[in-house]
């Protein structure tokens, strides 16, 4: 099982300095000689920091073969048994802003990590062989749990809940959880256990949360969840998909006043996404923007105020059906739930031999298509009649090789085969993003532009997060 989740890292267009941190922490582990205690007999004076500080310099450890217990340090000779006992343990005082603070988990199988812990610099997780190290669940709970924690990453872990009949996610975060990132891992409920979780639930004020280059698959409900009052969530190059392509749940969903949501560079297989599913009005989603997505399925706009759809590729499925939908969850409550200031541009849509329908929107909130391409695989005739929706549609073969991931196990290299290949990929990272034949200011509602801008020009709270494993702060656009 172990070997059939395995999914090698190759991202070699990753930050250089993201690979060589763990090498970098082993090598420079504690001697054997060293004898650190963080906490000794209530003693708190500067030679004890000077110690615990040096251990924090070289990484905490964890290890099967370790032992939870306060005479331990967690230094490499003396590792903790768990994820959840190593984060009660790291001193706050001695953390520091945007530099490593990091517990490196041996490979193996650990307990679920279960956590409120917040912390005012980030804290890293981080498998030291990717997808080798193992977070299962018990009989009760899913394997991961941040309820109102803070600054927390989890990297290169296989996150696994198959088979667990126990009312669990894969991974949980609620309660206001702020800045938590996941990296590089696995996320996968196997198809099995509990029917209605999710293998990503995020809900209840939770703010902040990055999710990048994962692999996540066959939940039993919908792959990521975000509801009830989420506030900026950037997924980006992630892999999602599920098996059981009979299967009507979405793969994301995006509800219940969630706000500024991106989504960027992933790929979507075998199902939909939904944006927005509240019930009545005032339960929208607001501000969504989705960008360089493959979608090997659909969009469903289920109710959302201010969303972006550019530069992305929708394939057609072999059950078919439209790219894009108008579906409200509850079509007959009242006041019904609103449909405003979706634009639709500069993407690419293929299919094979059944024509699409477009939806147009709402009465006096039409949805905004312009300059998208449209091409029938077969190379077949496109009837004009349904390119009347688009201001300025375009007709011409995108040449996108299909072939390319086809017949391949869903895996993070099919990121480098949509996204980065020079001949035959549906477009090339570096081409301005908001290139669009359309001017943002001119078109979108300025709160949309602004949310729009910040996220490819400012980052923000984004570059912040994302930097918390190096000195100083800078922009990355990879």
């Amino acid at each position: 099982m172990k070997c059939n989740l395995f999914i090698q890292y190759i991202f070699t267009w990753a930050l250089t300095s993201c690979l060589l941190a763990p090498a970098a922490f082993v090598q420079n582990a504690p001697s054997g000689d060293d004898n650190f205690r963080l906490l000794s007999s209530g003693v708190d004076s500067a030679s004890q920091d000077g110690k615990q500080q040096a251990i924090l310099d070289r990484g905490f450890h964890v290890s099967p073969q370790g032992v939870d217990d306060v005479e331990r340090d967690g230094s490499s000779q003396e590792p903790w048994r768990t994820l959840g006992y190593a984060l009660s343990r790291l001193p706050e005082k001695l953390l520091m802003p945007y530099r490593i603070n990091t517990i490196i988990v041996e490979p193996g199988e650990y307990p679920r990590v279960s956590t409120t812990r917040q912390f005012e610099y980030p804290v890293i997780l981080q498998a030291r062989v990717p997808h080798q190290s193992f977070i299962l669940p018990d009989e009760e709970h899913g394997p991961v749990l941040f309820n109102y924690s803070k600054h927390i990453t989890l990297e290169g872990f296989v996150i696994d809940n198959r088979n667990n009949k126990a009312a669990s996610n894969v991974v949980h975060l609620l309660g206001g959880s702020s800045y938590i990132r996941l990296r590089n891992n696995i996320i996968t409920h196997g198809g099995a256990g509990y029917p209605y979780a999710d293998a990503v639930k995020i809900h209840r004020g939770v703010q902040h949360v990055i999710i990048e280059d994962n692999v996540i698959f066959d939940a039993m409900d919908e792959e990521i969840d975000i509801a009830e009052d989420v506030d900026d969530v950037i997924l980006r190059r992630n892999v999602i998909y599920r098996n059981n392509i009979l299967r009507t749940e979405p793969l994301l969903s995006i509800k219940n006043q969630s706000r500024r949501i991106v989504l960027d560079a992933n790929v979507f297989l075998n199902g939909t996404i939904r944006i927005g599913g509240g019930i009545t009005a005032g339960q929208e989603t607001f501000d969504v923007f989705a960008v360089h997505n493959l979608f090997l399925g659909g969009v469903n706009l289920a109710g959302c105020e201010r969303a972006l759809l550019a530069k992305n590729v929708f394939l057609d499925r072999t059950e078919g059906g439209n790219f894009i939908s108008m579906n409200r969850r509850y079509p007959n409550a009242q006041p019904a739930i609103s449909l405003k200031s979706v634009y639709i541009a500069n993407n690419t849509f293929q299919w094979r031999n059944m024509n699409k329908e477009f939806p147009t929107g709402q009465e006096n909130n039409p949805i905004v298509y312009s300059h998208n391409r449209y091409w029938k695989q077969d190379g077949g005739t496109i009837n004009p009649q349904i390119l009347t929706h688009d201001s300025n549609p375009i007709v011409e073969d995108p040449k996108f090789k299909i072939e390319s991931i086809q017949g391949r196990s869903p895996s993070l290299d099919w990121l480098n085969a949509v996204h980065l290949s020079k001949e035959g990929a549906a477009y090339q990272m570096n081409q301005p993003p908001m290139d669009l034949g359309f001017s943002l200011k001119d078109h979108m509602p300025d709160r949309l532009t602004k949310f729009v801008k910040n996220y490819l020009e400012d980052y923000d709270w984004y570059v912040k997060l994302r930097m918390s494993r190096y000195s100083g702060i800078q922009k990355i656009h990879d």
